[in-house]
């Protein structure tokens, strides 16, 4: 319960002998002291583990700015699509290329009225 080389006695100051106080605070010093080199190596692992990722991140935004600029070269060597129907293609992986149906032109003669055999519904 208590620390060798003090004596129960001298848990207050004033039942204490100047050794006693001496070693007391010389050992407490040595804890602290311990102590602030531990968290001392431990701040200076996590300074080293900050600069590698900080220059992690740099080369990634070098990599992401390169990239980029490919991409900026290659847009500007394709050829610009200016025909709708050249917009809706799509080519698949197998190469098969599909289109969405063209659309209906308008007509100013749109007849509204359906016969009544058209407005019938058929059995399910």
């Amino acid at each position: 319960m208590f620390k060798s080389g003090i004596s129960p006695l001298c848990l207050q100051i004033s039942f204490c002998t100047n050794k006693e106080i001496i070693a007391q605070q010389t050992k407490t010093n040595d804890e602290v002291k311990q102590r602030l080199d531990t968290n001392e190596s431990s701040l200076k692992d996590i300074h080293n583990k900050m600069d590698f990722l900080l220059t992690a991140f740099d080369l990634q935004n070098t990599l992401n700015k390169r990239v980029e600029l490919k991409l900026i070269k290659l847009a500007a060597t394709l050829p610009v699509a200016t025909n709708i129907e050249q917009v809706k293609n799509i080519t698949t992986r197998g190469g098969k290329a599909t289109r969405d149906p063209p659309y209906p032109k308008k007509t100013k003669n749109i007849s509204t009225s359906a016969s009544s055999s058209d407005r019938r519904r058929k059995p399910i």
